[in-house]
């Protein structure tokens, strides 16, 4: 089946990339003179990341005129305008968040005081790439309830430089009265409780920014000379042409580790670190015991994913007399309801993970892992180790750099671009085999030469 690229969806991933650097460099401008510095937009964008991404979501909330209940301290992921109770469970939120990472905050200015290198925000200290530098852990901080400062919040779009038609003088004006007040009431004592230790001597090593309170500390380094390394967080990363995480990252980071691409100016070819652990794990526990012929591995549902309507067609036509044993490996969204509507299909040889432990236990005891969408980072997980898998295909725009590899993996079979056609392929090809001509191809070793480097490989 032929590859078709989403233009419409292009466009819109475009627009919205342009519309974000824009927010970017008029929250700058205005924060600047809120705050009475002049610090530069690199140090806004570090900073402000989480708030920028809800307000590119509730756009069309706060492009009018608007009542405000109250202001949240922190950020709030999933809308500008959150309701009391949600303001509420935030505050509680952060307030255990900073009770347990309390000792942090200590631990990272000792660290500061003796070390050049920091690495922060890896998944796990034995998931970081191989730099010799000491690990810091995030602190949450939290700060008594004070008032909202209203003068802080009044009309900013005088100042706003840049014009467009999503982003009237209600939206700026907006963006600073519904801002959380970690940004505005409370941003001067968290910047000023920061020591600064010789700035020009730090090498900051990240993957992911956990906390507000180590955004601005490594934003006030950066923007007196330390440096900021960005890794590569998981799969996804340069296969779309405007992935958003990517270029944020690149955007902020001095250098940008990938696993072994390159697409934009500052991305250095490196490794899959965080695939080393996998590959270990996976090599201690395989012993070609199986329980499971087939593993379908899910992404988070949305209520209104088309997933578990593919799900019910895939368990309806595939060959359960190939396949007596299957397992669906759930991505959890809720600590409550951790199966989600994949509960619904428990029955007879088909179970039903809670989604609990890490995959590698499941995928070492599964003949083929089926990857419900791609991309995915278990599906380079289990590349890493030529673990026989297939998924389905739904990136519509995917950049220069991976375009053939797709061509090629869609010419194999180990991608499909709907349900009927991965089923057909499992129900009739000598899985053994294929999968084992597969993975002696050139091109096959060249994708994952380019996108998931493992320690020992030489990035090309």
């Amino acid at each position: 089946m032929e590859f078709k690229f989403d233009h419409d969806w292009y466009q819109f991933l475009k627009r919205r990339q342009y519309l974000k650097d824009i927010i970017f460099n008029q929250l700058a401008i205005i924060l600047n003179k809120i705050h009475h510095v002049d610090y530069s937009e690199r140090f806004w964008r570090i900073i402000l990341d989480p708030y920028v991404k809800t307000m590119l979501n509730d756009k069309g909330k706060i492009n009018k005129p608007i009542t405000l209940d109250r202001i949240p301290h922190e950020t709030c992921a999933n809308t500008v305008l959150p309701s009391q109770s949600l303001v509420r469970y935030l505050y509680i939120n952060q307030m255990i968040k900073s009770a347990k990472s309390a000792s942090e905050k200590k631990k990272t200015f000792e660290a500061i005081q003796k070390h050049d290198i920091l690495l922060t925000g890896f998944h796990d200290s034995y998931s970081t790439p191989d730099v010799s530098g000491v690990y810091i852990k995030p602190y949450y901080n939290f700060l008594p309830r004070i008032a909202t400062h209203w003068r802080m919040r009044e009309s900013v779009s005088q100042w706003v430089t840049a014009e467009d038609e999503e982003l009237n003088a209600h939206f700026w004006n907006n963006a600073i009265r519904c801002m959380p007040k970690v940004y505005l009431e409370d941003f001067k004592r968290i910047y000023d409780s920061i020591p600064l230790v010789n700035p020009a001597q730090k090498t900051f090593h990240t993957s992911m920014l956990e906390s507000t309170f180590m955004r601005i500390l490594i934003a006030k380094y950066v923007e007196n000379g330390a440096q900021l390394v960005y890794y590569q967080h998981g799969g996804f990363y340069g296969e779309y042409d405007y992935h958003s995480g990517h270029w944020y990252e690149s955007s902020i980071a001095d250098k940008y580790m990938t696993w072994g691409w390159k697409f934009l100016p500052n991305d250095t070819p490196n490794y899959a670190y965080r695939l080393i652990y996998f590959y270990k794990k996976y090599n201690e526990t395989f012993k070609h015991q199986y329980q499971y012929d087939l593993l379908l591995v899910f992404p988070s549902i949305e209520p209104k994913s088309e997933i578990p309507s593919e799900t019910q067609a895939f368990l309806e036509a595939i060959d359960r007399t190939r396949f007596k044993s299957i397992c669906l490996r759930p991505r959890p969204t809720s600590k409550f309801n951790r199966k989600g509507p994949l509960a619904a299909f428990k029955a007879k040889g088909i179970h039903v993970d809670n989604g609990y432990g890490k995959p590698v236990s499941l995928i070492t005891t599964s003949k083929l892992v089926v990857q419900f969408r791609y991309p995915s980072t278990n599906f380079f997980e289990c590349l890493s180790v030529n673990h026989p898998t297939v998924a389905i295909l739904k990136n519509l725009v995917p950049s220069d750099i991976i375009k053939e590899h797709y061509d090629f993996l869609l010419s194999v079979g180990v991608f499909h671009l709907n349900v009927k056609s991965l089923v057909h392929h499992l129900n009739t090809v000598n899985l053994e085999q294929w999968w084992a001509d597969v993975i002696a191809m050139p091109r096959y070793i060249a994708f994952k030469r380019e996108f998931l480097h493992l320690k020992t490989d030489k990035p090309q």
